[in-house]
């Protein structure tokens, strides 16, 4: 990890998770349109398309948590100040950039 006060490499990494996204709401929609064609027409198509519709919102669930996870770890690294090394890589810092040292912690001797 790099630790460097820059926001370009987290919203670099946005597009990527939007991306996830919507192939999850993507994946929703088609079992959805599949299901209304499948139950058209149908005497029992009413009760098939409350069940295929509880099955078609399990892909956007499953991005949505997927993402969740995913961005509670950028924040988490943001708050800390550290970028990934494979952002560091596609957006290295500049060449100006000062990094500023913390204080030591002093431990406590409890003895």
């Amino acid at each position: 990890m790099h630790h460097y006060p820059s926001i370009d490499g987290f919203v670099q990494s946005f597009p990527n998770r939007t991306r996830i996204l919507l192939i999850g709401y993507t994946i929703s929609a088609v079992i959805l349109g599949m299901a209304l064609m499948a139950t058209s027409g149908s005497s029992k198509g009413d009760i098939m398309m409350v069940a295929i519709s509880r099955v078609a919102v399990v892909p956007t669930l499953l991005t949505v948590m997927v993402c969740f996870v995913l961005e509670s770890g950028s924040i988490y690294q943001a708050g800390r100040g550290e970028v990934p090394d494979g952002i560091t890589r596609r957006m290295p810092p500049p060449d100006d950039l000062v990094v500023v040292e913390g204080p030591a912690v002093a431990v406590a001797d409890n003895s």
